[in-house]
């Protein structure tokens, strides 16, 4: 009797990234393979080198083009993260600090030092 929980994962397959770059890595392979056949085989003709090359600079482009979208995504999403919490810092630095932060002299202009504690 097959494992049921088992079955659901095997057929669901997550690609995190969009088609251009799959599409273009598999250009990429398809191209470097046919390349090494043609040469193991010794079919290679220097006419169909332009054929190579424009395979490979398709698959290529793709990949590179998927490749900058996605790391400018999470970018803007990390710069979205980064501002959020520098307005929340701000919004915190609004707000007035009720104990001096290591100040000498207060802000009222009482230079008078604390009473000092008697033991």
């Amino acid at each position: 009797m097959p494992n049921k929980n088992l079955s659901p994962r095997c057929r669901k397959l997550n690609l995190p990234r969009d088609g251009n770059y799959y599409g273009g890595l598999f250009l990429l392979v398809v191209a470097s393979a046919t390349l090494f056949w043609a040469i193991w085989r010794d079919a290679f003709e220097p006419r169909d080198f332009l054929v190579y090359f424009l395979i490979y600079g398709t698959g290529y482009v793709l990949l590179f083009k998927s490749d900058t979208e996605y790391r400018l995504k999470k970018l803007e999403e990390k710069t979205a993260e980064i501002l959020a919490r520098l307005t929340l810092l701000e919004k915190t630095e609004e707000q007035p600090d009720p104990v001096p932060s290591g100040e000498l002299f207060s802000p009222s202009g009482d230079d008078s030092p604390p009473p000092a504690a008697d033991d």
